[in-house]
């Protein structure tokens, strides 16, 4: 006859079943469902006890809840050799839901903040990233429509893509002329010019380069932009003036060792009439003056020659030829250099004409023995009226 165990049977007589047994057994390992990606504790509210009732270790295989496969999964408990099985279930979720992707209307150039205001919730409502394609920032360019991507995924992979549509409408500058500025006047870049964004706001704007060069002849570009406006280009043209004219340059005679002021009398203006300062500084050099000489004249191209310093001191000086072929017909270029600079002379040679006798046309007529002088009364010059010596060969 088989005998019963009392119903109050261990230590612990408030986790014992109404039948006791002599194996170990868990309690709380009941069936759960729960929603994809939402966190799972197995162990969490699960005791195992042996025959007594004493508390005893167990384990779990496996020993994690997939949360983002969706379905059935089976767990088995086991603690001293007594198993146990759990159904997990895991029920899908609705894809991410995005809020915020609203329209909006900016203007050209002006930054846009992507993701403010938007943003994005998974399947059990809880707060999840949003990435914008166009980045975080998206300064757009062009007037039209463009259109910005946005997704946002949960810790299962779930994805939801959105798109906002962003309107871009470009204002306008005013006052954008082309001009035309002579060489050295100067011309304010800014003066006359408005921004205008598509509200109808005056904005702030720059330009580039931020100034004209006034001295630089021809077009010169500059670009314009501002905040809701796209950049426009506008050109300068810089006319070429003539060269400063300097006045009161008459010749002035003075006596030797009287002071006297270079200055007096004498101005000067720009090619716009603007007065200009005048320096002087002497020649650097003297009397090199181009040259026009007869073929075989003598010529020394130091003759009368300085070289003189800025503070007015002759200083030596160097030619190069050092001497002219006064033979060879057309021009010839010397240099002079100094310490302060070099600079050229031109000679010309031109041709002249053939030497010239005189006198050696007339009969003589002498007795035969009488001594006589046959250069006597005759002469000769050569093209730049030299006298040359006149040889006599008897015939």
């Amino acid at each position: 006859m088989a005998i019963l165990k009392p119903f109050i049977c261990g230590r612990n007589f408030l986790h014992v079943p109404s039948i006791c047994s002599d194996q170990p057994y868990f309690i709380g390992v009941e069936d759960a469902t729960i929603n994809q990606g939402q966190a799972f504790d197995l162990a969490r509210g699960v005791n195992a006890y042996d025959k007594d009732g004493g508390e005893i270790p167990f384990s779990i295989s496996p020993s994690d809840v997939n949360s983002c496969q969706v379905g059935r999964q089976y767990f088995t408990y086991t603690a001293e050799g007594v198993t146990k099985q759990r159904v997990i279930t895991v029920n899908a979720i609705a894809n991410p839901t995005i809020t915020g992707l609203t329209a909006m209307t900016v203007g050209v150039n002006e930054s846009i903040s992507t993701l403010n205001g938007v943003s994005a919730v998974d399947g059990n409502g809880n707060v999840i990233q949003v990435v914008c394609t166009e980045g975080n920032i998206y300064t757009p360019t062009e007037e039209g429509t463009i259109y910005l991507h946005y997704t946002a995924e949960d810790s299962c992979g779930n994805e939801t893509e959105g798109v906002r549509t962003v309107n871009v409408i470009d204002g306008y500058f005013t006052g954008l002329t082309e001009a035309t500025v002579r060489q050295g006047n100067p011309f304010d870049l800014k003066a006359g010019v408005t921004a205008t964004d598509w509200q109808g706001n005056t904005v702030p704007f720059t330009v580039t380069p931020d100034e004209i060069t006034e001295c630089e002849v021809g077009e010169q570009e500059f670009v314009y932009t501002a905040i809701g406006v796209s950049p426009t280009t506008r050109t300068i043209t810089v006319e070429q003036i003539d060269d400063p004219t300097i006045s009161g340059l008459e010749t002035l005679t003075v006596s030797t060792g009287e002071e006297f002021d270079l200055s007096s009398g004498v101005s000067a203006v720009d090619g716009n009439g603007n007065a200009v300062e005048v320096t002087f500084v002497p020649a650097m050099f003297s009397n090199i003056e181009p040259k026009t000489i007869g073929q075989g004249e003598a010529f020394d191209p130091t003759d009368g020659v300085k070289a003189i310093d800025t503070e007015g001191n002759i200083i030596p000086f160097t030619v190069s030829p050092t001497q002219v072929d006064t033979c060879d017909i057309g021009t010839q270029v010397i240099t002079y250099t100094s310490a302060r600079g070099s600079a050229t002379r031109s000679v010309t040679i031109q041709a002249v004409a053939d030497p010239t006798i005189s006198g050696a046309s007339d009969a003589l007529a002498a007795e035969t023995g009488t001594e006589f002088d046959p250069l006597e009364g005759v002469t000769a010059v050569d093209g730049n009226g030299n006298t040359l010596t006149i040889t006599v060969e008897l015939v």
